[in-house]
This record gives structure tokens, sequence and C-alpha cells, in this order.
């Protein structure tokens, strides 16, 4: 019993020493992945399920938070978006897809800065997202489906609720 008392009051002062800093890291790579997926801004305010970037007090886009359901598990993104409804950039902050296949989707191969298969989403609208226009991954097919029309299915919803008269937002979707 004193063993594991001794060992539980370890455990709970190293969580209570680390746990500011596990917090305050999160936070630097979610402002680092915030301008990686919308490059033409440097400054982002948090709004309820998205945020709103801004280059030099102008807006200049959008990123959305979005959670896709994988294979095996959830996908947490950041998808950025200009005013006119272009996809700007895609990262993912979180997965636990089955290593060698479904994780893929981050996968990023020598000599290149990011995922090929994200990389692909950049300069298209959502209208544009089929896999006639993208190349899924081998062996992860239902992760590149999940990422491809959870993206589209956010990006369209959010632009058609956030468009109105005085907004410089462009509805730019196929609604086939």
């Amino acid at each position: 019993m004193l063993v594991c008392l001794v060992a539980s009051s370890v455990l709970a002062f190293t969580y209570k020493i680390t746990n500011p800093r596990i917090i305050a890291q999160k936070e630097l790579e979610e402002k680092q992945a915030l301008k990686s997926v919308l490059p033409g801004a440097d400054d982002f305010k948090e709004e309820n399920s998205h945020y709103l970037g801004y280059k030099n007090s102008w807006l200049a886009g959008y990123v959305l938070k979005i959670k896709a359901k994988g294979y095996s598990a959830g996908i947490d993104m950041l998808v950025g978006i200009d005013s006119t409804g272009t996809i700007q950039g895609i990262t993912i902050l979180e997965q636990t897809e089955t290593p060698g296949l479904g994780a893929k989707i981050t996968e990023i191969k020598y000599g290149e800065k990011d995922s090929w298969f994200l990389r692909q989403f950049k300069g298209k609208s959502a209208s544009d997202l089929n896999f006639t226009k993208l190349t899924a991954i081998t062996g992860a097919t239902i992760s590149s489906r999940a990422v491809m029309n959870t993206v589209k299915t956010k990006v369209e919803e959010f632009l058609k609720n956030n468009q109105s008269p005085n907004s410089k937002l462009q509805i730019i979707t196929n609604t086939q």
C-alpha cells in the first residue's frame, strides 16, 4: 500500500508540473498550424468552431476546426479557406489511424515539406473534392474518403451558413 501511495503521489506531482507545459506546447503547435493552413494571415481570432484569419487587420480568410471519423478513430484537422471559399491548406492535428495504412494521410515523403495527400486539396473549392480530382491512399481508402468527405461537407456548410448580403464570402460550390 505504501508503494502505491508513493507511486501515485509521484505521478500526481509530475502531472502537475508537466501539464502546463504540455498545454502551452499544444497551443504553440496549433498557432503554427493556423499559419500553415492560411498562409495569407498573420493574426487569428477564435470564434465558435472556426478562426478568423487577419492580414494587417483585414480579413484574409477562415480556419475551420474539423473532426472526421476515420477507419479506427477520429481525425482532428484544420482547414484554411480564403474569402472566396478556396481551400488554402489542411493540416492534421491529431489522428490515430492504423500505422502504415490510414496514418499515411499525414505521411511526408523524403525531400518534401508537407503531406502529398493533403497538398492535393490546396487551391480547390469544396465542389472539386472527389476522387476523380484527388488521389486516395492505396490501402487507406476509408481514411482518405473520411478526410475528403468531411472537408467537403464542413466547408460547404460553413460557406452556406456564413454568407450574408454584406459579406465578402462567396459560395463557390456545385449544387449537383
